[in-house]
């Protein structure tokens, strides 16, 4: 090789990343929430790879990080606001009868409230009003405390 020749060539094999790996990471952190082991096992590569193609594909980190926000804010926030009004749904009994499945019930019940969801939800929506540790001010000072303390218990 001449002196001239620059090589492009880097350590190592070449990437597996492809562009369309962008869209395809976003969409399954959004709908999914995937993690970056669970892209990892998605993309079937290690998770030191995912973490090097965050690194150094700007547009892929970005996919990843608003895919999970979306999840986050949108999908579980609502699985957690249906936990915390409760809902309905449908029971169905089925029997095997001559070899056939037949459906024998149909049931309408409901799925109450969840009360730590509740908790939950409040803390986070409204922490002034809602955080367990609540600020308390007293009528007395550290000198009116120690008065009444050399009193006695008497």
């Amino acid at each position: 090789m001449s002196k001239t020749t620059k090589r492009t060539r880097t350590a190592g094999q070449p990437t597996k990343f492809r562009q369309a790996f962008i869209r395809e990471a976003e969409k399954v952190c959004k709908q999914e929430g995937y993690t970056v082991k669970q892209l990892a096992q998605h993309f079937k590569v290690s998770v030191r790879t995912i973490c090097n193609w965050k690194l150094s594909h700007p547009d892929f980190a970005v996919a990843v990080r608003e895919g999970k926000d979306h999840f986050d804010t949108r999908e579980v926030n609502q699985l957690l606001l249906r936990r915390c009004r409760g809902w309905d749904y449908d029971e169905k009994t089925y029997k095997v009868i001559d070899g056939e499945l037949i459906l024998v019930r149909r049931v309408t019940k409901h799925q109450p409230s969840d009360t730590t969801a509740i908790i939950y939800w409040l803390k986070n929506r409204d922490p002034q009003r809602w955080r367990e540790k609540q600020a308390v001010t007293h009528g007395f000072t550290l000198a009116d405390f120690m008065k009444g303390a050399s009193k006695g218990c008497g």
